[in-house]
């Protein structure tokens, strides 16, 4: 997780050199009448490049994460489900697990696209994935 906060922020800062750089070249070709020199196309080049690369490795290891954390809770899920007796139940046991897992497939957007970009990593912080509470269907109340 730390690598991928990491990986962002470079690509973050390569957006930013890349924004200036072509700001400075519009402005250099308005104030002097001419286009900027080859040094700065290179630059340029090199940039955006850079950007790509570093926005793919991201990409790579965000996703390689979010189906790390989603096997986890598929595990989880596998686990507290095989100990449940779905004999009592009325509903056949298959289609509540599909159902259930399907939920789980859909976290992938959130889990590979926004949750880990979204804060950067502290020392202190705890794994996104960890064990959720039994679930009770009985209020404690």
């Amino acid at each position: 997780m730390i690598t991928s906060y990491l990986i962002g922020t470079a690509s973050a800062l390569t957006l930013t050199a890349i924004v200036v750089l072509t700001a400075w070249a519009v402005g250099h070709a308005i104030v002097e009448a001419s286009p900027p020199g080859p040094t700065m196309w290179v630059t340029l080049i090199g940039l955006v490049l850079a950007r790509t690369i570093l926005t793919w490795r991201e990409m790579d290891i965000s996703h390689a994460l979010a189906y790390r954390v989603l096997a986890r809770l598929r595990m989880a899920l596998f686990d507290s489900y095989s100990h449940s007796v779905p004999a009592r139940r009325r509903e056949h046991s298959g289609e509540t697990a599909s159902v259930v897992m399907d939920d789980i497939e859909k976290l992938e957007f959130f889990y590979a696209h926004t949750s880990l970009k979204s804060r950067p990593p502290s020392p202190s912080s705890s794994p996104p994935f960890h064990q959720p509470p039994p679930f009770s269907p009985k209020p404690d109340w």
